[in-house]
C-alpha cells in the first residue's frame, strides 16, 4: 500500500497518528486530556494504539508517550 508505506516514512508517531485519526475521524487530543473516555472513543484510542504498534517500528512506552501517557497494563493487554 503506497500510502502506508509514505506515511510511514515519516518517522514521527505523532504525524502517523494525526493523519490516522483523521482517517477515523476522532480527536487524539480528548485521549490526552482526560482520564476517562467514552466507549466509542476508547474503540478508536485502541485502533490508533494497535494501528502503531502493528507497524512494528514503536514499542510501547513510545506508543504511549503520542497519547501523553504510558501505555497502562490492562489497555496494552486488551489490544495486543
Amino acid at each position: 500500500m503506497p500510502q502506508k508505506a509514505e506515511l510511514l516514512k515519516a518517522g514521527d508517531p505523532r504525524e502517523i497518528i494525526a493523519e490516522a485519526a483523521k482517517v477515523i475521524g476522532c480527536d487524539t487530543n480528548e485521549f490526552r486530556n482526560t482520564s476517562r473516555i467514552g466507549k466509542g472513543d476508547k474503540e478508536k484510542r485502541d485502533l490508533l494504539l494497535y494501528f502503531l504498534w502493528k507497524t512494528g517500528h514503536y514499542k510501547g512506552p513510545e506508543i504511549g508517550e503520542v497519547f501523553g501517557s504510558g501505555i497502562h497494563p490492562s489497555v496494552a493487554e486488551g489490544i495486543w
